[in-house]
């Protein structure tokens, strides 16, 4: 099975949908691959996109009060 497919079938988003609908829309996904320590969006980003982890994690982070880093507010895994 591709991993797009395959990751968005195992996402809580799109459960129950079909598996033809999910081929559909799996064409619609472009598969990209990041390094650690990269970053996908900025706070002040508007969304373009939507992103499906299909292997790995990712760390969420905002800008800390003290405006001197930024601290985690959650981690997303695989199929989040």
């Amino acid at each position: 099975m591709d991993i797009v497919k395959e990751s968005l079938s195992r996402s809580y988003l799109f459960a129950g949908i079909k598996s033809d609908d999910l081929e559909l829309l799996a064409k619609e996904f472009k598969l990209r691959e990041f390094n650690l320590g990269d970053v996908l969006i900025n706070e002040s980003d508007e969304g373009e996109a939507i992103y499906l982890i299909a292997d790995g994690s990712v760390r969420v982070e905002v800008q800390s009060s003290d405006l001197k880093g930024s601290e985690e507010i959650a981690r997303l895994k695989q199929y989040d």
